[in-house]
This record gives structure tokens, C-alpha cells and sequence, in this order.
């Protein structure tokens, strides 16, 4: 199952109009960048798409510090949970729960920022071995 383009167009309408306008000069690359990075190159580029995505975990009802994204790829048959994090920025201790019980449960869990992009890519492309995940 791939995203149709009118999916996608709405996907980034919508990280759009929650997009504040960028105001700062040569200051660490924003977490929305990334994400838009994410969807735009490092999902469209290897054939993964999302299944849900949590914008904020209070808004959404859901339980504090669970992952940013649960992303799939039919041709891999996997199922990643993602955080993305800005360069300088840890998880907080809810989500380091959240990553850690899902990583004992046996699901493959990511926490990437921007500076990993060659390491998302090759997650994503199926290029690391077992033993990386």
C-alpha cells in the first residue's frame, strides 16, 4: 500500500498550517524540518509509508512519550516505531519508557535527528544488518 499523491499533498498540508514561520539565523535545524525531510525524501525515497503519526501525545489522547511515528514497508514486512528529535534534544524520560518497552517487546524502535540522516536512510533501505536494529 503506497501513499496517492492527494494523500501525501494533505499530509504536508497539514505539517504545513501547524508550521510556525522560521525566524532565527543559522540556529539548529528544527524538528519540523526534519520531519518534512522524513516524509518528503527518506520515506518517499525507499518506499515506506506512515500508518500514524502523533502530533501531540495530549491532543491525541494517548499515553505521554509514545513514538512520533509508526511507519511500514509491505516489501520488508517490518514495522518501525520512530522519534524524531532535534540535534541537541534527548528523549524525555517518557519516551525513553515508551522505547524501552517497546524494544523488550521485540519491535524495532528509532530515536533519529537530524545528523543521522545517512542512518535513517539506510534503516529504511534494508541496507543494516539484524544485528544493528
Amino acid at each position: 500500500m503506497r501513499v496517492s499523491d492527494s494523500e501525501f499533498a494533505q499530509l504536508r498540508q497539514m505539517i504545513e498550517a501547524k508550521r510556525k514561520p522560521a525566524q532565527r539565523v543559522h540556529s539548529p535545524e528544527l524538528e519540523s524540518e526534519f520531519e518534512r525531510w522524513f516524509i518528503r525524501e527518506a520515506l518517499a525515497q525507499t518506499g515506506w509509508h506512515f500508518a500514524y503519526h502523533v502530533r501531540r501525545s495530549d491532543k491525541a489522547q494517548c499515553r505521554a512519550g509514545f513514538p512520533d511515528w509508526i511507519i511500514g514497508s509491505e516489501r520488508q514486512r517490518r514495522v518501525i516505531f520512530a522519534e524524531l528529535k532535534r540535534d541537541n534534544t534527548k528523549p524525555t524520560p517518557d519516551q525513553e519508557n515508551w522505547i524501552r518497552f517497546l524494544r523488550l517487546c521485540g519491535h524495532e524502535c528509532h530515536v533519529w535527528r537530524p545528523r543521522d540522516r545517512e542512518e535513517v536512510l539506510k534503516v529504511l533501505s534494508g541496507k543494516e544488518t539484524s544485528d544493528e536494529r
